[in-house]
């Protein structure tokens, strides 16, 4: 079995969009996904480590990724993908995951 695919999901406080992201890809052995923000309060903040680790990254806004991109020019390497999920949505919220599937489909195959 090959190694899961590492999926790197960025909002703005690593509370509501970033992780329903990741909690779509649970018990998902093709992927392994982690969230992070890039003003994340008390969730977890993004940084190098995170980067690094991921094969690709999804931000939820531009926003996002014009922020990561100047916090950490090597992130060019990685594939930067924008979802374009705007920040109305609670964790968890039946819209928000329809949205994530949506947006991811193009990207990934289906969260099983």
């Amino acid at each position: 079995m090959s190694e899961p695919e590492k999926l790197l999901f960025v909002c703005t406080a690593n509370r509501q969009r970033s992780p329903t992201a990741e909690a779509l890809f649970d018990n998902d052995d093709r992927y392994e996904a982690r969230s992070c923000g890039v003003s994340a309060l008390e969730g977890t903040q993004c940084d190098a480590t995170l980067i690094e680790w991921a094969d690709t990254v999804f931000c939820m806004e531009e926003r996002h990724r014009q922020i990561l991109e100047e916090r950490f020019p090597e992130i060019r390497k990685n594939e930067i993908v924008v979802l374009g999920i705007p920040d109305r949505f609670l964790q968890g919220e039946p819209r928000l995951v329809k949205l994530l599937q949506e947006g991811l489909s193009d990207w990934l195959e289906r969260p099983e």
